[in-house]
Formats: structure tokens, C-alpha cells, sequence
């Protein structure tokens, strides 16, 4: 049950709405579990486009995403060459995901529903983590048994708030206030994930116009700080592919194998991007 319906569920979080408008900023991210993916440097987002560029694990390391085109290349600066594909931390993405009365939603929209899925929204609105949700039910077959999803969802903000799986992860968040963080408004939000009688909890701050996560905590420690938000436009050629740079190879790479990408942080709400 859990197979069939995820994957529908990350789709909707892929083709949500990109950030609240153009800007650049400063960000941080550690990794105590994984110090070489701990980076700093900066982002810069536009139109459905971004990049991040700074140091990963003391190495120079660029990423360019192209959102409306799904394109992604890692760049090594220091070597002019390229890599398709992420080969490191992502900045987190838009705190946004596709609501279920999106006609284009993976679960249900027209496609899903000539699949036999069905989508049932509740009369009234419910008191579910500090605001009103629509709870939604989906519904389908799953080897020949009727297995429902329900979600709790923030039309105003387009997120999740709660998921319920049966036999599968329990993930709620709960807004616990708004704050003010380096001159700007934030939401705190405070995300937990349960499963099999184990539960796992982060924090995170989402700036209210950008909608982007700027500074999160989990276990005690910051693992996520955006700062030094710039808004405006940006130039065109940093979403660009450089025309000098080359397909990074084994030879190229001294005859050390590829890289394999690293996979995004999946925390609802999270670091999690593409």
C-alpha cells in the first residue's frame, strides 16, 4: 500500500509552486551525521530556476536547477566540468506542495480517477496543527482491497499538514507561531514523523512571502540557516550552463568513478528538493 501511493505523493511535492518571488541569499547547511555534506555559500532563485553555489566538503561546488525543464547539473568551478544530475546537499525547496483540488494532482486529478482513485473531501474544515485543514480521503484498489490515505491539507499556504498511511508513516506538522527572524517574517513549524512506534522531529522556519524554509533544527542542532535574503531579480547566465565547461569523465576525474547522486532530504516540508 505504502508503494503505490508515495510515489504519488512525492509527485505532488515535485510540481508544486515554485518560491514566493525572485531573490538571493546566504545559506548554511551542516550535516553532523555527514560532515562532508555540510556546506555555505549562496542561492539564487528566479523564474522556476536556481542556483547554489559555495563549498561542499571543502571542495568549490556549484548546482543548477531548471524546474520547468527538469534539468539539473552539478558544476566543479575549480575544473570547468559539469555532471548531470546532484551530486551533493540541495537547498531546501518551497514549502509548497500540490493540493488535492489541483485537477493536475498525481492522486487525484482526471488520470488518477480513470485508475479507479477516488477523492473525497470533507464537508467542514477541521482544527488539525494549529490551523484549519480539509481532510481528504483517497481511496484505492491495492491487491484486491480498498486502502484509503487520508490528508489533511492548508489551501492557503498549499501544504500538508497531517498524512495518515494505513501500515505506513504518520507525518504531522504543528505551526507554533510566527517570528521574527533576521528582519523577516517566519512561520516555526515543528515536523514529526512516526512510524512503527518511533518518532522522528525537526524544526523548521519558513519565511511567510518566499515560502522557502530558512533555518531548521533537529536533535538540538541548526542544520539549515538562510540569511542576507536579497529580493529582486537575477542575472540570466547563472542559470546557465557554462559553454567552457565539459562532461565530467573517469579520466577526467583522475580514473576515480562517477559519483553517484546524493539522495535529497525527505523531511515533509524539509530539505528535500527534486
Amino acid at each position: 500500500m505504502v508503494a503505490a501511493l508515495l510515489p504519488g505523493v512525492a509527485r505532488a511535492n515535485d510540481d508544486a509552486s515554485w518560491y514566493g518571488g525572485s531573490f538571493s541569499a546566504v545559506i548554511t547547511m551542516s550535516s553532523p551525521k555527514n560532515p562532508k555534506q555540510s556546506a555555505s555559500g549562496q542561492i539564487f532563485v528566479g523564474d522556476e530556476k536556481l542556483r547554489a553555489q559555495g563549498v561542499v566538503g571543502g571542495e568549490q561546488r556549484a548546482v543548477i536547477l531548471d524546474a520547468a525543464n527538469k534539468k539539473i547539473w552539478t558544476l566543479a568551478p575549480d575544473r570547468k566540468l559539469y555532471q548531470e544530475g546532484i551530486y551533493g546537499p540541495m537547498p531546501p525547496r518551497p514549502d509548497r506542495a500540490m493540493m488535492p483540488s489541483d485537477p493536475k494532482h498525481p492522486l487525484c486529478g482526471a488520470e488518477a480517477a480513470k485508475k479507479g482513485v477516488t477523492c473525497v473531501k470533507a464537508k467542514k474544515p477541521e482544527a488539525v496543527g494549529g490551523v484549519q485543514a480539509e481532510r481528504w480521503e483517497i481511496s484505492m484498489m491495492d491487491r484486491g482491497a480498498k486502502q484509503t490515505m487520508r490528508l489533511w491539507v492548508d489551501p492557503s499556504r498549499s501544504v500538508v499538514i497531517q498524512r495518515e498511511i494505513p501500515n505506513g508513516p504518520l507525518m504531522t506538522r504543528v505551526l507554533e507561531g510566527v517570528e521574527q527572524l533576521n528582519g523577516r517574517e517566519t512561520e516555526k513549524w515543528r515536523l514529526v514523523t512516526a512510524f512503527n512506534g518511533k518518532s522522528r522531529e525537526m524544526t523548521q522556519w519558513v519565511d511567510v512571502k518566499l515560502r522557502m524554509p530558512v533555518k531548521a533544527e533537529a536533535n538540538g542542532a541548526v542544520t539549515l540557516m538562510v540569511s542576507d535574503i536579497k529580493e529582486g531579480a537575477q542575472p540570466a547566465e547563472l542559470f546557465t550552463l557554462p559553454a567552457d565547461y565539459t562532461p565530467a569523465t573517469k579520466s577526467a576525474q583522475g580514473g576515480a568513478p562517477a559519483q553517484k547522486p546524493q539522495a535529497p532530504h525527505a523531511a515533509p516540508g524539509g530539505q528535500r528538493f527534486y
